[in-house]
């Protein structure tokens, strides 16, 4: 296990409220992402999940921004649609649980 697991775990528990609020589903996302889990590294987590979690965050910061006040996160999640902002947010959940075991272990 990698020190910096706890962090890596933190970050996620913490995107996972940012879910939990009452903001339309993009902007929860939008803060899940942009408030903790862009401070995660690959050296946070464990082997297991690196590949899904680069993966992830580069699929949420792939659209350029149509202007000055419009980062590639916020860009990237006003462009899907609401079935695949649901699989974002579940996915979210899933790392955050793979974390949570990870640490169990």
């Amino acid at each position: 296990m990698r020190m910096n697991t706890q962090f890596a775990h933190q970050k996620f528990k913490t995107a996972v409220l940012a879910l939990s609020t009452d903001l339309p589903l993009g902007e929860k996302i939008i803060n899940a992402v942009s408030e903790s889990l862009i401070h995660i590294h690959n050296d946070d987590l464990p082997d297991g999940i690196v590949k899904d979690f680069r993966k992830f965050m580069d699929n949420l910061t792939c659209v350029e921004p149509k202007n000055d006040n419009e980062g590639k996160i916020r860009a990237t999640v006003n462009s899907l649609s609401e079935k695949r902002l649901t699989e974002v947010a579940g996915k979210i959940i899933y790392m955050h649980n793979f974390l949570f075991k990870a640490l169990s272990a």
